[in-house]
């Protein structure tokens, strides 16, 4: 594996988590699991391939502002911000777009690490969904849903739209298969989870401190953290990155003082009043209507687009653009 990528080589940043479970294969499905069996056909029939989907052709400037908004760089505003060139501040967009996108890209940051150790060691099946179906992907929607609608770079918003599509699937799974289950627990063992979901949510929020950035950058990284930490608009972008987590928990009924103590703390509690199922449905509503726009349909896909309003022409047209892209 190439290394050119990475800012740091991948030996130095790999690691291992010694773990032990028993699997079970079980061919009975009680109508109880409906729900999930149509999710998992769902997931058959919309399985895509990123490289007939995507316009790879497409020029992309890393360190633009149509691909990583200002906004969205934790120091946007700060007064070293503000001493920045315009190369420094393409640099700055370019690292922060990499460490948003990609745990590969730089060195996983620790406070996910350490969530992730504490998800992968449990034997515990529930714990390991509700670690990373519900508490990981959960946030990981709510991150790709920011450049989905907030970039301007149609590469970035194509494939954020295509993944959250998927994510929103995982998420479910996990909510509609713990959502049996949790009812039975006893009061220790809710307690238990709940505990657990507190101390997640806190390492979440403080990973998008960003300090291996700053670091790796060159700058003043307490000076960084003390503007990432006061910012307002860090505030309102950590709060959004809590909008699929909330209420997936209060659906799930773990949902105790504890937690919403938390999410009160993080200023986070007013999700609570989603809808998971309305969020889902609006990935998926989005994904099709870029099929549609960007003319990637079956002949019965384009009918029923044509029956929506949707020019007929203009699809093939933009289809035949991207074809023509891929094959040169």
């Amino acid at each position: 594996m190439s290394t050119r990528y990475y800012t740091l080589p991948v030996d130095q940043t790999k690691w291992e988590v010694p773990s032990g479970s028993t699997t079970i294969f079980n061919w009975e499905y009680d109508e109880t699991r409906d729900r999930l069996l149509n999710l998992y056909e769902k997931g058959k029939e919309r399985q895509w391939n990123s490289n007939t989907r995507l316009d790879w052709s497409t020029e992309v400037d890393p360190g633009s502002a149509d691909n990583y908004p200002e906004f969205y760089v934790p120091i946007y505003g700060s007064d070293i911000w503000e001493r920045m060139n315009e190369r420094e501040r393409w640099d700055v967009r370019h690292h922060t777009a990499a460490w948003t996108n990609s745990q590969m890209a730089y060195p996983i940051n620790p406070h996910l690490k350490a969530l992730l150790n504490d998800v992968i060691r449990d034997e515990r099946w529930d714990m390991t969904y509700l670690g990373m179906q519900v508490l990981i992907e959960g946030l990981a929607l709510a991150a790709f849903s920011m450049i989905r609608d907030y970039s301007d770079e149609p590469l970035a918003k194509a494939i954020n739209t295509y993944v959250m599509q998927d994510e929103a699937r995982h998420v479910a799974f996990g909510r509609l298969a713990l959502r049996d289950y949790y009812p039975q627990l006893t009061d220790a063992e809710r307690a238990e989870r709940e505990e657990f979901i507190v101390y997640a949510c806190y390492l979440m929020r403080n990973r998008f401190l960003a300090e291996e950035v700053w670091e790796n950058l060159g700058l003043d990284v307490a000076e960084c953290l003390r503007y990432v930490e006061s910012s307002e608009m860090l505030r309102a972008f950590r709060k959004m990155l809590f909008s699929r987590i909330v209420p997936t928990v209060k659906d799930l009924g773990l949902f105790g003082p504890k937690v919403r103590t938390a999410f009160e703390d993080m200023g986070v509690i007013e999700f609570q009043d989603v809808n998971p199922d309305d969020l889902s449905a609006a990935d998926e509503a989005l994904a099709e209507d870029l099929d549609q726009r960007r003319g990637l349909l079956s002949a019965e896909e384009a009918a029923t687009a044509s029956l929506a309003g949707i020019d007929r022409a203009r699809a093939e047209e933009v289809k035949a653009t991207i074809q023509a892209a891929q094959e040169h």
